[in-house]
Formats: C-alpha cells, structure tokens, sequence
C-alpha cells in the first residue's frame, strides 16, 4: 500500500507475486499530479518519458488503451513484470465493453501471454491461456501460431509435433484476417512467412516432406532476409 517516510511517498505498482516496483514521489508533487495544488514542484520533470506515460493512464485509469500503452512502454523497455501487469489490466478493462474494445482487449491478453513466456511460466498454463484468447477472437492467428510454437518445441510427448502441426495449420487459414498487434509493427510479409515456416517445419518433423519441402525451398527463395536466416539456421536437408 501508499507509504509516507516524511518527505516523500512511496509507491508500489506493478505488483507481480512477491515483489513490486516502487515509485517515490514528494508530496508536493503528489498534490500537483492529482490536482490539489497548481503549484508545480521544483523536483518534478513534466518532459520526463515516464511521467508523460503514467499521467496519460492516471488520468484515465478505467481506458484499456491508456494502460494498454503504459505496458507496451515497459515492454519496451525489457521490464516484463510491470509490462505484464499493466497489459493484464488493459485486457480486464476491456471486458467492460467486449464489443467496443475487442482488439485493444486480445493484444492486451496476447501480449500477457508473450510476457508470461519470457518470465519463465509453465507451458500448461500458456496453453490454457492462449486458448482463452482463442475463445477472445477466433479468426485471429496469433494464439494458434503461438501454441504450434509452444508444442512443436515442448518434446514432452510423442505427438506434440503432430499437434503443433494442427494448430500450424489452423493460424494459416487466419493469415486473411492477419493485423498487427496494436503498438507492435510486424512486417506484413515477415507476419505471413513466419505461420508459413512454422508449418513447414511442423510438416518436415511428421515427416511430411511432400509438404514441407516445396514450402522451405520457397520460402528461402522468395522470403524475407529474417526467414532465410532462420531456415539456414536449422540444418534442414532439403534435398529430398
């Protein structure tokens, strides 16, 4: 909770399990953000990056948008708990209006998801949650490449590729419906290919290479530098 230390107050956000970030804010500056005073304090920094961010979202504390974009700011910045906090709020806002704030709600979840990856999270939970988001849009493919990735790299069981390979599948026939996640610029070629290789490579692992074959040969053809790049990077025989 607010914590005063006589000069100045002490604030957690961002809370994730057992720990916090801290803000530490005088208390003249906190009676000027809030509005109880027009007296600016000289210890604070109206051009800061961070204070433009969080004013915008304080001042708009029920818009999905606004913490929406305060997580792609600490996303950014490689601070993954507050970005995952902050897109999970913008994805709880959301669901005030389904309708309204469709897309801003599954980026946000989306990108919980991506957030929740990097800190280490269990692959059962990210399943069940990518299939949440599923539920959210069905006819984005974000989710099901997400899951062929998760699948395709798990080796738990002996049919996961064969599983990944399915929802590989399932995020290509979305690829019309494909839209970039808000804040987060994919080129739109690199977006296609990437669902493309996934389900190449999910093919050549099921040994599928009647598929796969003719797919990765294309695509290190006609692909975009990123995709050549990882193709060559896997030391797949092609020459079948």
């Amino acid at each position: 909770g607010l914590a005063f230390d006589g000069k100045d107050f002490i604030i957690p956000f961002a809370v994730y399990d057992n720990a916090a970030y801290v803000a530490r804010l005088s208390k003249e500056a906190l009676f000027y953000f809030i509005g109880l005073t027009d007296k600016e304090p000289q210890r604070f920094i109206k051009d800061n990056g961070t204070y433009n961010i969080l004013s915008d979202y304080i001042f708009h504390i029920n818009s999905p948008e606004y913490a929406y974009q305060v997580g792609i700011y600490y996303f950014a910045l490689k601070q993954t708990g507050p970005a995952h906090a902050f897109f999970l709020k913008a994805a709880e806002l959301s669901t005030e209006d389904p309708v309204k704030y469709k897309k801003i709600g599954y980026d946000a979840y989306y990108m919980a998801q991506i957030c929740m990856e990097s800190l280490g999270e269990r692959m059962d939970k990210l399943v069940h949650q990518y299939n949440i988001l599923i539920q959210w849009d069905p006819s984005r493919y974000e989710a099901y490449y997400e899951l062929s990735r998760l699948y395709y790299g798990a080796n738990t069981n002996l049919n996961d590729h064969v599983i990944a390979m399915g929802f590989a599948a399932t995020a290509m026939t979305k690829l019309d419906n494909a839209q970039n996640v808000t804040s987060i610029c994919i080129d739109e070629q690199y977006m296609t290919e990437r669902v493309k290789m996934q389900y190449a490579i999910c093919c050549y692992r099921s040994f599928k290479d009647y598929i796969a074959v003719p797919m990765l040969k294309d695509l290190l053809e006609n692909g975009c530098d990123t995709i050549k790049e990882q193709i060559k990077s896997l030391g797949l025989n092609l020459n079948l």
